[in-house]
Protein backbone atom coordinates (compact mmCIF):
# COMPACT_ATOMS: atom_id res chain seq x y z
CA UNK A 1 0.00 0.00 0.00
CA UNK A 2 2.71 2.54 0.79
CA UNK A 3 4.54 1.85 -1.92
CA UNK A 4 1.58 2.06 -4.45
CA UNK A 5 0.86 5.52 -2.74
CA UNK A 6 4.48 6.50 -3.50
CA UNK A 7 3.83 6.17 -6.98
CA UNK A 8 0.54 7.07 -7.68
CA UNK A 9 0.17 10.20 -5.13
CA UNK A 10 3.36 12.15 -6.90
CA UNK A 11 1.88 10.83 -10.34
CA UNK A 12 -1.11 12.65 -10.02
CA UNK A 13 0.88 15.82 -9.45
CA UNK A 14 2.81 15.22 -12.18
CA UNK A 15 0.35 14.55 -14.64
CA UNK A 16 -1.59 17.67 -13.51
CA UNK A 17 1.71 19.75 -13.55
CA UNK A 18 2.17 18.34 -17.04
CA UNK A 19 -1.44 18.54 -18.92
CA UNK A 20 -1.83 21.91 -17.82
CA UNK A 21 1.60 23.31 -18.82
CA UNK A 22 0.99 21.86 -21.89
CA UNK A 23 -2.59 22.67 -22.09
CA UNK A 24 -1.94 25.88 -24.42
CA UNK A 25 -0.33 23.98 -26.91
CA UNK A 26 -2.69 20.85 -26.82
CA UNK A 27 -6.01 22.65 -27.36
CA UNK A 28 -4.81 23.99 -30.61
CA UNK A 29 -3.82 20.62 -31.61
CA UNK A 30 -7.51 18.78 -30.45
CA UNK A 31 -9.14 21.68 -32.48
CA UNK A 32 -7.43 20.74 -35.49
CA UNK A 33 -7.80 17.02 -34.77
CA UNK A 34 -11.54 17.58 -34.20
CA UNK A 35 -11.77 17.80 -38.31
CA UNK A 36 -11.32 13.77 -38.58
CA UNK A 37 -14.42 12.16 -37.52
CA UNK A 38 -12.13 9.79 -34.88
CA UNK A 39 -11.23 13.07 -32.84
CA UNK A 40 -14.49 15.15 -33.03
CA UNK A 41 -14.51 15.65 -29.61
CA UNK A 42 -11.12 15.71 -29.14
CA UNK A 43 -11.08 19.06 -27.29
CA UNK A 44 -14.03 18.39 -24.76
CA UNK A 45 -11.74 15.23 -24.14
CA UNK A 46 -9.35 17.67 -23.36
CA UNK A 47 -11.54 19.91 -20.84
CA UNK A 48 -12.62 16.54 -19.10
CA UNK A 49 -9.11 15.22 -18.60
CA UNK A 50 -8.29 18.13 -17.48
CA UNK A 51 -11.15 18.86 -15.06
CA UNK A 52 -10.34 14.76 -13.90
CA UNK A 53 -6.87 15.99 -13.26
CA UNK A 54 -7.62 18.73 -11.10
CA UNK A 55 -10.89 17.02 -8.68
CA UNK A 56 -8.28 14.25 -8.19
CA UNK A 57 -5.89 16.60 -7.15
CA UNK A 58 -8.28 18.52 -4.84
CA UNK A 59 -9.76 15.57 -3.86
CA UNK A 60 -6.49 13.85 -2.70
CA UNK A 61 -5.71 17.28 -0.87
CA UNK A 62 -9.14 17.37 0.99
CA UNK A 63 -8.21 13.63 2.10
CA UNK A 64 -4.70 14.98 3.69
CA UNK A 65 -7.27 17.55 5.64
CA UNK A 66 -9.17 14.82 7.14
CA UNK A 67 -6.67 13.80 8.81
CA UNK A 68 -6.77 16.50 11.47
CA UNK A 69 -9.70 14.35 12.86
CA UNK A 70 -8.23 10.97 13.33
CA UNK A 71 -8.54 11.28 17.04
CA UNK A 72 -12.36 11.33 16.84
CA UNK A 73 -13.53 8.16 14.46
CA UNK A 74 -16.80 10.03 13.75
CA UNK A 75 -15.96 13.24 12.46
CA UNK A 76 -13.02 11.47 11.05
CA UNK A 77 -15.43 8.75 8.98
CA UNK A 78 -17.75 12.45 8.20
CA UNK A 79 -14.82 13.87 6.86
CA UNK A 80 -13.76 11.71 4.21
CA UNK A 81 -17.31 10.98 3.23
CA UNK A 82 -17.93 14.47 2.56
CA UNK A 83 -14.26 14.54 0.39
CA UNK A 84 -15.94 11.48 -1.46
CA UNK A 85 -19.49 13.12 -2.12
CA UNK A 86 -17.84 16.56 -3.22
CA UNK A 87 -15.59 14.56 -5.86
CA UNK A 88 -18.21 12.06 -6.66
CA UNK A 89 -20.83 15.27 -7.52
CA UNK A 90 -17.88 17.35 -9.24
CA UNK A 91 -17.13 14.72 -11.44
CA UNK A 92 -20.49 13.89 -12.51
CA UNK A 93 -21.12 17.96 -13.24
CA UNK A 94 -18.24 17.42 -15.00
CA UNK A 95 -19.35 14.65 -17.39
CA UNK A 96 -23.01 16.29 -17.81
CA UNK A 97 -21.35 20.26 -18.21
CA UNK A 98 -18.45 18.95 -21.03
CA UNK A 99 -20.49 16.23 -23.04
CA UNK A 100 -23.32 18.24 -22.81
CA UNK A 101 -25.36 15.63 -21.28
CA UNK A 102 -29.02 15.48 -20.13
CA UNK A 103 -29.57 13.39 -17.18
CA UNK A 104 -33.47 12.49 -16.36
CA UNK A 105 -34.51 9.92 -12.72
CA UNK A 106 -37.18 8.00 -12.63
CA UNK A 107 -38.45 5.59 -9.70
CA UNK A 108 -37.35 7.83 -7.46
CA UNK A 109 -38.84 7.06 -4.52
CA UNK A 110 -37.19 3.68 -4.30
CA UNK A 111 -34.50 6.12 -3.09
CA UNK A 112 -36.36 6.73 -0.13
CA UNK A 113 -36.81 4.34 3.12
CA UNK A 114 -34.55 2.16 4.55
CA UNK A 115 -31.06 1.38 3.78
CA UNK A 116 -30.74 -0.83 1.05
CA UNK A 117 -28.47 -3.55 -0.70
CA UNK A 118 -27.98 -1.76 -4.20
CA UNK A 119 -27.44 -3.50 -7.43
CA UNK A 120 -26.49 -1.63 -10.50
CA UNK A 121 -25.99 -2.31 -14.12
CA UNK A 122 -22.45 -1.20 -15.54
CA UNK A 123 -21.62 0.36 -18.92
CA UNK A 124 -18.76 3.01 -18.20
CA UNK A 125 -16.22 4.17 -15.58
CA UNK A 126 -18.14 6.65 -15.36
CA UNK A 127 -21.70 5.47 -14.06
CA UNK A 128 -19.55 4.24 -11.07
CA UNK A 129 -20.65 7.93 -9.61
CA UNK A 130 -24.12 7.56 -10.27
CA UNK A 131 -24.95 5.09 -7.28
CA UNK A 132 -22.75 7.49 -4.90
CA UNK A 133 -24.63 10.95 -6.40
CA UNK A 134 -27.92 10.30 -7.45
CA UNK A 135 -28.49 7.22 -3.83
CA UNK A 136 -25.37 8.10 -1.57
CA UNK A 137 -25.47 12.17 -1.67
CA UNK A 138 -29.14 12.23 -2.27
CA UNK A 139 -29.78 9.84 0.63
CA UNK A 140 -26.63 11.53 2.94
CA UNK A 141 -25.49 8.41 4.18
CA UNK A 142 -22.55 6.24 3.55
CA UNK A 143 -22.59 3.78 0.68
CA UNK A 144 -20.59 0.89 1.06
CA UNK A 145 -18.86 -0.16 -2.17
CA UNK A 146 -17.87 -3.50 -3.47
CA UNK A 147 -15.09 -2.35 -6.41
CA UNK A 148 -12.09 -4.05 -8.26
CA UNK A 149 -8.77 -3.67 -6.70
CA UNK A 150 -7.15 -2.61 -10.71
CA UNK A 151 -9.04 1.23 -9.21
CA UNK A 152 -6.70 1.87 -6.25
CA UNK A 153 -4.73 3.51 -8.84
CA UNK A 154 -6.14 6.16 -8.45
CA UNK A 155 -5.40 7.92 -5.08
CA UNK A 156 -8.68 9.44 -4.51
CA UNK A 157 -9.95 6.05 -4.49
CA UNK A 158 -7.56 4.15 -2.72
CA UNK A 159 -7.01 6.81 0.20
CA UNK A 160 -10.62 7.38 1.04
CA UNK A 161 -11.82 3.77 -0.04
CA UNK A 162 -9.96 2.34 2.10
CA UNK A 163 -10.53 4.83 5.34
CA UNK A 164 -14.23 4.11 4.66
CA UNK A 165 -16.13 0.82 4.99
CA UNK A 166 -15.10 -0.53 1.25
CA UNK A 167 -13.90 -3.44 -0.63
CA UNK A 168 -11.61 -4.02 -3.41
CA UNK A 169 -11.93 -7.37 -4.48
CA UNK A 170 -9.23 -9.32 -6.46
CA UNK A 171 -10.93 -10.51 -9.49
CA UNK A 172 -8.06 -13.05 -10.61
CA UNK A 173 -10.08 -16.09 -9.11
CA UNK A 174 -6.84 -17.08 -7.42
CA UNK A 175 -8.89 -17.48 -4.13
CA UNK A 176 -12.40 -17.04 -4.71
CA UNK A 177 -13.92 -18.30 -1.27
CA UNK A 178 -11.67 -15.70 0.40
CA UNK A 179 -13.55 -12.68 -1.75
CA UNK A 180 -16.48 -14.22 -1.18
CA UNK A 181 -16.04 -14.07 2.69
CA UNK A 182 -15.15 -10.68 2.67
CA UNK A 183 -18.15 -9.58 1.05
CA UNK A 184 -19.98 -11.54 3.62
CA UNK A 185 -18.09 -9.49 5.93
CA UNK A 186 -18.85 -6.15 4.44
CA UNK A 187 -22.70 -6.93 3.91
CA UNK A 188 -23.18 -8.31 7.18
CA UNK A 189 -21.47 -5.38 9.46
CA UNK A 190 -22.85 -2.66 7.28
CA UNK A 191 -25.07 -0.82 10.28
CA UNK A 192 -29.14 0.34 9.58
CA UNK A 193 -27.64 3.53 8.38
CA UNK A 194 -25.16 2.29 5.97
CA UNK A 195 -26.11 0.64 2.19
CA UNK A 196 -23.64 -1.59 0.33
CA UNK A 197 -22.98 -1.34 -3.42
CA UNK A 198 -22.49 -4.52 -5.87
CA UNK A 199 -21.95 -4.29 -10.32
CA UNK A 200 -23.04 -7.98 -9.96
CA UNK A 201 -21.67 -7.88 -13.91
CA UNK A 202 -17.90 -7.37 -12.94
CA UNK A 203 -16.90 -5.88 -15.77
CA UNK A 204 -18.13 -3.03 -17.58
CA UNK A 205 -20.88 -4.18 -20.54
CA UNK A 206 -19.97 -4.01 -24.23
CA UNK A 207 -20.25 -5.94 -27.44
CA UNK A 208 -16.92 -6.87 -27.43
CA UNK A 209 -16.74 -8.05 -23.90
CA UNK A 210 -19.77 -9.88 -24.60
CA UNK A 211 -18.75 -11.47 -27.83
CA UNK A 212 -15.67 -12.81 -25.63
CA UNK A 213 -17.72 -14.07 -22.96
CA UNK A 214 -19.47 -16.29 -25.68
CA UNK A 215 -16.44 -17.72 -27.27
CA UNK A 216 -14.67 -18.48 -23.59
CA UNK A 217 -17.94 -19.61 -22.00
CA UNK A 218 -20.34 -21.51 -24.46
CA UNK A 219 -22.21 -22.37 -21.07
CA UNK A 220 -23.48 -18.93 -20.75
CA UNK A 221 -25.07 -18.86 -24.11
CA UNK A 222 -28.77 -19.00 -22.96
CA UNK A 223 -27.93 -16.51 -20.67
CA UNK A 224 -26.40 -14.17 -22.85
CA UNK A 225 -29.02 -14.17 -25.49
CA UNK A 226 -32.16 -14.07 -22.55
CA UNK A 227 -29.96 -10.47 -21.77
CA UNK A 228 -29.01 -9.04 -25.00
CA UNK A 229 -28.04 -5.34 -23.40
CA UNK A 230 -26.60 -7.00 -20.11
CA UNK A 231 -23.72 -9.40 -19.17
CA UNK A 232 -24.81 -12.32 -16.76
CA UNK A 233 -24.57 -11.87 -13.06
CA UNK A 234 -21.79 -13.75 -11.52
CA UNK A 235 -23.63 -15.17 -8.87
CA UNK A 236 -21.37 -15.29 -5.87
CA UNK A 237 -20.52 -11.97 -5.29
CA UNK A 238 -24.63 -11.20 -4.87
CA UNK A 239 -25.08 -14.17 -3.76
CA UNK A 240 -22.65 -13.95 -0.69
CA UNK A 241 -24.94 -10.57 0.16
CA UNK A 242 -28.02 -11.88 -0.19
CA UNK A 243 -26.87 -15.21 2.04
CA UNK A 244 -25.70 -12.78 5.18
CA UNK A 245 -28.12 -9.90 4.21
CA UNK A 246 -28.77 -7.70 7.66
CA UNK A 247 -32.64 -7.37 7.10
CA UNK A 248 -31.75 -4.77 4.19
CA UNK A 249 -34.18 -3.95 0.85
CA UNK A 250 -32.65 -4.64 -2.24
CA UNK A 251 -32.48 -1.53 -4.62
CA UNK A 252 -31.78 -1.84 -7.95
CA UNK A 253 -30.23 0.89 -10.22
CA UNK A 254 -31.16 0.85 -14.23
CA UNK A 255 -29.08 3.20 -16.57
CA UNK A 256 -28.70 3.91 -20.48
CA UNK A 257 -26.61 6.96 -22.14
CA UNK A 258 -23.49 5.77 -20.76
CA UNK A 259 -23.10 3.35 -24.15
CA UNK A 260 -21.25 5.96 -25.74
CA UNK A 261 -18.54 6.14 -22.43
CA UNK A 262 -17.45 2.60 -22.58
CA UNK A 263 -13.94 3.33 -23.82
CA UNK A 264 -11.21 6.62 -24.39
CA UNK A 265 -12.00 5.92 -28.20
CA UNK A 266 -15.54 6.69 -27.27
CA UNK A 267 -14.83 9.91 -25.55
CA UNK A 268 -12.74 11.02 -28.42
CA UNK A 269 -15.23 10.39 -31.60
CA UNK A 270 -18.16 12.06 -29.92
CA UNK A 271 -19.73 8.92 -29.05
CA UNK A 272 -20.49 10.72 -25.80
CA UNK A 273 -21.88 13.86 -26.76
CA UNK A 274 -25.76 14.74 -26.50
CA UNK A 275 -26.65 11.82 -24.86
CA UNK A 276 -30.16 11.32 -22.70
CA UNK A 277 -28.88 9.66 -19.76
CA UNK A 278 -31.59 8.21 -18.33
CA UNK A 279 -31.98 6.66 -14.54
CA UNK A 280 -34.46 4.45 -13.00
CA UNK A 281 -34.73 3.31 -9.63
CA UNK A 282 -36.98 -0.10 -7.88
CA UNK A 283 -36.69 -1.45 -4.78
CA UNK A 284 -37.52 -5.03 -3.26
CA UNK A 285 -38.86 -5.36 0.18
CA UNK A 286 -36.10 -7.60 2.35
CA UNK A 287 -39.66 -9.62 2.97
CA UNK A 288 -40.42 -10.04 -0.73
CA UNK A 289 -37.15 -12.05 -1.06
CA UNK A 290 -37.43 -15.23 -2.28
CA UNK A 291 -35.25 -18.13 -0.61
CA UNK A 292 -34.26 -18.68 -3.96
CA UNK A 293 -31.28 -16.12 -4.79
CA UNK A 294 -30.45 -17.14 -7.80
CA UNK A 295 -34.06 -17.14 -9.14
CA UNK A 296 -34.61 -14.13 -7.49
CA UNK A 297 -31.12 -12.51 -8.98
CA UNK A 298 -32.47 -13.86 -12.56
CA UNK A 299 -35.97 -12.36 -11.83
CA UNK A 300 -34.66 -9.06 -11.42
CA UNK A 301 -32.40 -9.15 -14.32
CA UNK A 302 -35.10 -9.85 -16.41
CA UNK A 303 -36.77 -6.72 -15.19
CA UNK A 304 -33.22 -4.88 -15.81
CA UNK A 305 -32.80 -5.81 -19.30
CA UNK A 306 -36.94 -4.89 -19.55
CA UNK A 307 -36.10 -1.73 -18.54
CA UNK A 308 -32.92 -1.21 -20.62
CA UNK A 309 -35.00 -1.68 -23.73
CA UNK A 310 -37.87 0.71 -22.35
CA UNK A 311 -35.47 3.59 -21.26
CA UNK A 312 -33.49 3.19 -24.81
CA UNK A 313 -37.03 3.44 -26.89
CA UNK A 314 -37.72 6.67 -25.06
CA UNK A 315 -34.60 8.26 -26.96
Amino acid sequence: MIMRRAITIPGVVIIFITLYGLSPFLYPLSFVMSIFKPFRSLPRFLTFSLGVVLFELLGDIGLLFATRHRGNHDRFMLANRRVQFWWGQKLLNLGVRVFDLSLSITGEEAIQGKCALVVSRHTSMGDTLLPLVCFGVKRDENLRYILKRELLIFPSLDVGGNRLPNLFVDRTGTDTEKQLNAIRKLTAQASSNESVLVYPEGTRYTVEKKAKLARSHPNLKEQLERWPNLLPPRLGGLGAMLEVNPGKDVVFLCHTGFEGSASIRDLFNGGWCHQQVRIHFWRIAYEDIPADHQQFIFEQWDQMQATVEKLMALD
